[in-house]
C-alpha cells in the first residue's frame, strides 16, 4: 500500500465518523461548526493524497479545538488550557471592554469567571467528554483593577459536588500576577458525569 493510501485510510474514518460524533457532544447547539465538520468529512475521499488528507485532518482538529459561542467571539476570550476539573482563559483588554471610568466593565470580569468555572465543571470527565451544565448562582468579589492593554487570565476549578450539582471557584489575574477578581459558582449538570468522578484538590495545582 502506498504511503498516500495509508494516510488517507487513517484519516478518513476519523473525519467521517469520530469528528461528527464528537461535534454533537461538544457543540450540540452549534450547527455552523457541525456543518463545517460534515463538509470536511464529505470532502475527504476527493482530496489529493496524502497532503490533502493531512490538511483536512488539521482543519478538523482546529475546528474541534474552538469551544466558542457567539458571545465568546464577541468578548474575545480564548481557552488556553483545559484539563479535568480545570480551565484557563485569556483576554486582552481592549477599549470595547471598558466602562466610562476607563476600567474593564464588571460584566466582562464576571463573564470570565462564569466561563472559566463553567468550563471547569464541564470538564468533570476530562477534556475528551465535555458535559453541559448551567449556572445556578455566582458570587463575585472585585478586588483589583485592570487597564486597556492588560492581559487577564481566568482560572476555574471544580471543587466539589456530585453528579447533579457542582461547585467551582474562579480567579482573575493580570499578566503580572495581580488579583483582579474572585468568584464562587454553583452549577447544575445537564449531562451526568461518569460515576466516581472525583474532584481534584485545587491546592495541589501549581500556577504558571
Amino acid at each position: 500500500m502506498a504511503a498516500g493510501d495509508a494516510a488517507m485510510d487513517t484519516v478518513r474514518p476519523v473525519l467521517s465518523r469520530h469528528l461528527p460524533q464528537r461535534a454533537r457532544t461538544l457543540y450540540p447547539r452549534a450547527p455552523g461548526r457541525q456543518c463545517s465538520i460534515s463538509v470536511i468529512a464529505a470532502a475527504a475521499p476527493q482530496v489529493p493524497r496524502p497532503w490533502g488528507a493531512i490538511t483536512l485532518a488539521m482543519e478538523a482538529i482546529q475546528v474541534m479545538e474552538r469551544p466558542y459561542s457567539g458571545y465568546a467571539e464577541l468578548i474575545g476570550y480564548e481557552l488556553i488550557e483545559k484539563t479535568r476539573d480545570f480551565a484557563r482563559l485569556r483576554l486582552v483588554i481592549g477599549p470595547q471592554h471598558l466602562n466610562r471610568m476607563e476600567v474593564p466593565h464588571g460584566g466582562v470580569l464576571a463573564t470570565l469567571l462564569d466561563t472559566a468555572t463553567g468550563f471547569a465543571v464541564a470538564l468533570a470527565d476530562g477534556p475528551d467528554r465535555i458535559l453541559r451544565a448551567v449556572t445556578l448562582s455566582m458570587n463575585v468579589q472585585f478586588v483589583g483593577q485592570a487597564r486597556a492593554g492588560d492581559t487577564i487570565f481566568a482560572e476555574g476549578q471544580r471543587i466539589g459536588g456530585g453528579r447533579t450539582i457542582a461547585f467551582a471557584r474562579g480567579e482573575l489575574r493580570d499578566q503580572n500576577g495581580g488579583v483582579i477578581a474572585r468568584g464562587d459558582a454553583t452549577y447544575r449538570f445537564l449531562d451526568r458525569p461518569a460515576a466516581g468522578s472525583a474532584t481534584h484538590d485545587p491546592e495541589t495545582r501549581g500556577r504558571n
